[in-house]
């Protein structure tokens, strides 16, 4: 029988929080018979520090996408909860801005931003009445939204050690500042060899699915709400069983596969005569399998053996 979200599932534990702005929370948090830790963390964040989150290669991560969000939902989000700036910084040479703006010249540079925002959003909105898509009428709008990001990683230290730091832009070492609490708060749960780590499943859908051995299904819910960054779809809808199996079938079906959601499901590999049985499936993670090494067949392209992929 086709389990749905009917189950009178208390997914509470998915809603994002109320308040504007930036946040962090824990997804899943998960311990191997090792003792390492890995953690799923949803956060969200100013697009503007997007390329500094993404330089950190030991964190797996899907954000939310401008070519995918529709233009009134984003317009509507950045008129609702504009980003603007944390610290209004005086400028100086070098890339820190130690000084902030002060009286008059702080109160208009906060006048200017949000001008900027609203027309961006106004210019955006004209853009698609006059029928150009989305991946770039909502290119206007980006400095000023925010972006959610699901981050998985099983070391989190030098993430914590560079951003956290006050040399850091303000607003990456707010959110590092977030996720280093959820880390420091959050108590993982034993996940046995054999057994997965898997974002945005609920402790009933676990129990559903792994009692009549549909741990496969698990594993593309999992995928498909990693891959929304969110337990809903872009649109708003809830990411039904269905729904994710479908999304997570298309994702891994495609030539070639986009393979980065499963980057985020996990199983502890084991200690045999001193090393790890199967150190190749790690990817970006230590002392675990990621399921996109373990079970995705092509999962990168080869730049000489598999050029006739992309042909």
């Amino acid at each position: 029988m086709e389990k749905d979200i009917e189950l009178e599932e208390d997914t509470s534990m998915f809603e994002p929080p109320k308040k504007k702005g930036m946040y962090a929370r824990m997804i899943e948090d998960s311990i191997s018979e090792d003792a390492i830790r890995i953690c799923t963390i949803e956060a969200r964040a100013p697009r503007i520090i997007l390329a500094e989150q993404n330089t950190h290669r030991n964190l797996s991560r899907n954000t939310s996408s401008s070519r995918a969000i529709p233009i009134q939902k984003l317009v509507r989000d950045v008129r609702n909860d504009m980003f603007v700036p944390t610290f209004w910084g005086k400028n100086q040479r070098g890339m820190q801005a130690k000084e902030e703006l002060t009286g008059w010249r702080r109160w208009l540079a906060e006048k200017v931003w949000r001008f900027a925002g609203h027309t961006a959003c106004n210019l955006a909105l004209l853009l698609s009445a006059i029928g150009l898509h989305k991946q770039y009428a909502n290119r206007l709008i980006e400095p000023f939204s925010y972006v959610t990001i699901c981050i998985t990683s099983t070391y989190w230290a030098n993430y914590i050690a560079l951003r956290n730091h006050p040399d850091a832009q303000p607003e990456i070492k707010i959110l590092a500042g977030l996720i280093e609490h959820e880390l420091l708060t959050s108590i993982p749960k034993k996940v046995k060899y054999g057994e997965w780590h898997l974002p945005y499943t609920t402790p009933n859908e676990k129990y559903w699915y792994k009692g009549d051995g549909l741990i496969e299904d698990l594993k593309k819910i999992s995928i498909a709400r990693c891959a929304s960054t969110s337990y809903k779809t872009v649109d708003g809808k809830a990411m039904t069983h269905s729904r994710a199996k479908l999304l997570a079938d298309k994702l891994l079906s495609a030539v070639p596969v986009h393979a980065s959601p499963a980057e985020h499901q996990a199983t502890p590999d084991r200690i045999i005569d001193g090393k790890w049985e199967h150190p190749e499936q790690h990817g970006n993670l230590i002392g675990w399998c990621q399921l996109r090494k373990r079970e995705l067949p092509g999962e990168f392209v080869n730049e000489y053996k598999d050029l006739n992929v992309i042909r």
